[in-house]
Parts: C-alpha cells; structure tokens; sequence
C-alpha cells in the first residue's frame, strides 16, 4: 500500500472542512460523541470507532 502524500495546506483545508461542518459540531459539542468519550462516559465509544469518526469527519482516508 502507498503512502499518501499531503501537502500542510492540503491538510490544514481538510481540517478547516471537516471542523466547519455541522456533523463536526454535532460530534464536538456537550453531550456529544467525543465529549462523552473524552469524560469516560459508560456508553461512550471506543477510541477506534473515535479514530473511524475523526477519519470519516476529515476526509482521510486510505485508497
């Protein structure tokens, strides 16, 4: 499997589109889902469907 190369603005514009969406701030803000794993919450997700989030959100993913 190749590396994917990225340039720091190509990723800095992927994290700008991932936080300025509301998916983004529905997964950020109180009571949601990485609030709730980041205060251990019960029911909260584990940190691979946290990281599966994070890749979903910001768009990287490898091909």
């Amino acid at each position: 499997m190749k590396d994917m190369v990225i340039s720091e603005k190509e990723l800095a514009e992927k994290i700008y589109l991932g936080i300025s969406r509301q998916p983004f701030y529905d997964w950020y803000c109180e009571n949601g889902d990485f609030e709730k794993h980041i205060q251990g919450d019960e029911n909260a997700k584990s940190q691979e469907e946290i990281l599966e989030d994070i890749r979903k959100l910001f768009s990287i993913y490898r091909n």
